[in-house]
């Protein structure tokens, strides 16, 4: 989980730039460096060598953020950096709706009876009926 809270607070503090928002990406990549952190300290109790490369990549990519952030506001933006209780919390967003249980009961129903539908007409049907003999036996 600190690993995903990590990535979305790098995507935060890249947001931030693009606002031009000095203090908040301070505040989300010294957030994601802190997370991407505690994600190291449980992969090594782990165990897995199949982690490192990932962690290391995404390390740099932060560290380097983060450095270059710390850097760049202490020398030329002078912006006060909020601490991260006063940034906007992350919500998830919901990508799809669920259906109801009964809508879907009914469209089982629809698609069933179109389906006994379509065999009946085929069995009226002799010439229908004997091209898809194969299919029905």
């Amino acid at each position: 989980m600190s690993y995903y809270t990590s990535i979305a607070h790098l995507y935060m503090g890249n947001q931030a730039e693009e606002n031009e928002k000095w203090g908040e990406r301070v505040a989300w990549y010294q957030s994601a460096f802190d997370h991407l952190n505690e994600t190291f300290k449980i992969a090594k109790n782990m165990d897995r060598e199949d982690l490192n490369e990932p962690l290391t990549f995404t390390m740099d990519v932060i560290g380097g953020k983060h450095s270059s952030s710390k850097k760049e506001n202490e020398f030329v933006y002078h912006d006060k950096v909020p601490s991260l209780n006063s940034l906007p919390e992350l919500k998830g967003a919901s990508l799809v709706k669920g259906i109801p249980l009964v809508l879907l009961i009914l469209m089982c129903q629809v698609q069933i009876s179109l389906l006994v539908l379509f065999l009946w007409k085929l069995t009226k049907l002799p010439s229908l009926y004997r091209c898809f003999n194969i299919f029905l036996d």
